[in-house]
């Protein structure tokens, strides 16, 4: 025997359909939008890690960049490290392209290659900051509603049993 699947019947055009909500749903879902926020918030921490990495590297650079050849110049290893060495007045640098290939690459393009990662990144944290204020919105929402529902039914037994011991 085939048993046919009946296909969910629609709203009338102008009705909508209401969901009726339990308090464990709202719950649930607070619970879920509350786990994501803290997710988005750690991303956003660690891609701000990077600006802050990018950018210590790009100011490095400049400082080579104008540093006479022979001046005593400290360079930033990370980590809050430090080496003090010569600047050889070079107008090149090693990057890694991936893994352990690295390749000359001028100041200059190097540079401009840290503003476009930065650039990205930024992008990356507005759009998470985007997703973080929604979930926060969201979380709001449902820790109202909840609040709500608990004042509703505490007025529907204004007399609660007394605590038996």
């Amino acid at each position: 025997m085939s048993e046919k699947k009946q296909k969910p019947e629609k709203a009338p055009a102008g009705e909508t359909k209401s969901i009726r909500l339990t308090p464990q749903m709202i719950m649930e879902n607070a619970q879920n939008d509350q786990a994501r926020l803290e997710l988005v918030t750690r991303q956003i921490r660690d891609l701000q890690a990077i600006v802050v990495e990018v950018n210590n590297a790009k100011n490095a650079l400049l400082e080579l960049q104008k540093s006479p050849k022979g001046e005593t110049v400290l360079v930033p290893l990370g980590a809050g490290v430090y080496v003090e060495t010569q600047s050889t007045g070079n107008t090149e640098v090693k990057t890694m392209l991936s893994g352990t290939v690295m390749v000359n690459r001028s100041i200059a393009d190097t540079i401009q290659k840290l503003d476009e990662n930065i650039a990205s990144v930024q992008k990356d944290i507005e759009t998470l900051q985007k997703d973080h204020q929604a979930l926060a919105n969201n979380l709001t929402q449902w820790q109202a509603l909840l609040g709500q529902m608990q004042k509703n039914r505490a007025g529907q037994n204004p007399n609660p049993p007394a605590n038996q011991h």
